[in-house]
């Protein structure tokens, strides 16, 4: 008895639903349990990574990303530097801090948080520690160095600033500090709850002025 054979061979007898897939693209589930397989658009190029669309699209391959890097500012003269214009998808920021130095061999350098109501001042815990000095943080904001600033030395600093909760604006702070004259090392993790959405973040200093050296953003969003 002769059988007919059904090209191309249905999901629900076994088969894939299709004659033909383009070369190297990766295969997906169809529209349905029993549609035809599908072939997502295309094969991407080198260093792409495969991406969801969300629910009901095929995947395709994008860009990693690579974050944006701000534009750097001099910390020669003034009080206060702020970077702002975030986005509000941003979930990561890392701070860099260059050879800056403050006029005053008192007081510190301080990193605060922002949204559209302006610089937040209250609210940060945390604690810096170089294995002998600890310097809790106050509530007003990040303090960059362990040890009172020196206006003798430099300081350069990663800052890490990580978004915890959206719910909440709550963000993990991570600094990592040193200066000219040790070999020392200082370290500090804290947090932050804003009132809304971050858009901006302020480095300071407490007493005196910037005397030298420069600061710069890279954030990914």
């Amino acid at each position: 008895m002769a059988h007919k054979q059904i090209s191309p061979q249905p999901v629900v007898e076994g088969g894939i639903g299709v004659s033909s897939n383009t070369a190297y693209t990766v295969l997906c589930g169809g529209t349905t349990s029993t549609g035809a397989i599908q072939s997502i658009a295309s094969v991407g190029t080198a260093d792409q990574a495969l991406t969801s669309n969300g629910a009901s699209a095929l995947p395709s391959f994008a860009d990693l990303g690579s974050g944006t890097l701000g534009t750097v500012a001099a910390t020669t003269s003034g009080t206060t530097v702020t970077y702002s214009g975030f986005p509000s998808s941003t979930t990561l920021i890392v701070f860099g801090i260059n050879n800056v130095s403050g006029s005053l061999s008192t007081g510190n350098f301080l990193l605060q948080l922002g949204d559209s109501g302006g610089i937040e001042t209250t609210g940060y815990s945390g604690t810096m520690w170089d294995g002998s000095t600890a310097n809790v943080w106050s509530s007003g904001a990040t303090i960059i160095s362990a040890a009172t600033m020196d206006a003798t030395k430099t300081y350069v600093a990663r800052i890490e600033i990580s978004l915890y909760d959206a719910a909440t604006y709550t963000w993990i702070i991570s600094v990592q500090s040193v200066s000219s004259s040790t070999a020392v090392s200082a370290f500090g993790v804290g947090k932050k709850a804003l009132s809304d959405v971050l858009t901006q973040i302020q480095l300071s200093v407490t007493t005196g002025a910037f005397d030298a050296g420069s600061v710069n953003v890279l954030y990914y969003s």
